[in-house]
């Protein structure tokens, strides 16, 4: 890692920081608006309830899923991915595209950089999509025919199998093995849900190293 690239890095992560902890604090402005005005708020204990549910559920992907996309967004896409939302269905494809259209080599300061353009483009129509299907979404859909909706439920899959396929070409190799731990994995491993998506990505980076390390051994 050169050091212009370790600098842009650092950087990214300072902003970063700042960004997504004003983020943070502006999601309570509304709650502190209720309290504040109206006195409306709930007693603690059950705030607290509250919180617990949703981290029992959703607290392992805090850990999860940043380790899962990383290696699409890179450091700056990460931020503004975990910031704007949408990474798994619009983000990280778009990241990938762009840095497949631009044809970088994996791991350059050129790479990361046309993945955060990439991915700040699809925030920017990604917000505007959604401030019109805001207000005119509902009649859109409607119109649709039953089929369309109900191909809305394998759009996610559709987009992730894309994006495997497209990577698993650079190394035909890592994407079979990854793949068929996959689902040697969720056919005989009983486990949670969670720990099988940390464990396919583990595996995947396993694999990809011992592939690395014995080709490089042959040469």
């Amino acid at each position: 890692m050169t050091d212009t690239n370790y600098n842009f890095s650092e950087r990214c992560v300072k902003l970063g920081v700042v960004t997504l902890l004003g983020g943070i604090m502006a999601n309570f402005i509304p709650c502190l608006y209720l309290w504040i005005r109206y006195d409306a708020i709930p007693p603690f204990a059950d705030i607290l309830k509250i919180w617990g549910l949703v981290a029992s559920v959703y607290g392992i992907s805090w850990l999860v899923q940043p380790i899962s996309f990383f290696p699409l967004m890179g450091t700056a896409g990460s931020y503004v991915g975990w910031l704007s939302g949408s990474v798994a269905d619009i983000k990280s494809p778009a990241s990938a595209m762009a840095h497949k259209v631009a044809e970088y080599g994996d791991g350059t300061q050129e790479s990361e950089i046309v993945r955060t353009m990439g991915l700040i483009v699809a925030t920017f129509v990604c917000v505007a999509l959604t401030t019109v299907f805001a207000f005119a979404g509902a009649q859109i859909v409607a119109m649709l025919p039953d089929a369309v909706r109900r191909a809305f439920a394998f759009m996610l899959p559709a987009v992730f199998g894309a994006v495997y396929a497209d990577l698993s070409s650079k190394n035909l190799r890592s994407g079979i093995l990854t793949i068929l731990f996959a689902f040697g994995s969720l056919s005989y491993v009983p486990i949670p849900g969670w720990t099988q998506t940390l464990l396919i990505v583990a595996s995947g980076i396993t694999i990809a190293n011992l592939i690395y390390e014995f080709d490089s051994r042959k040469k």
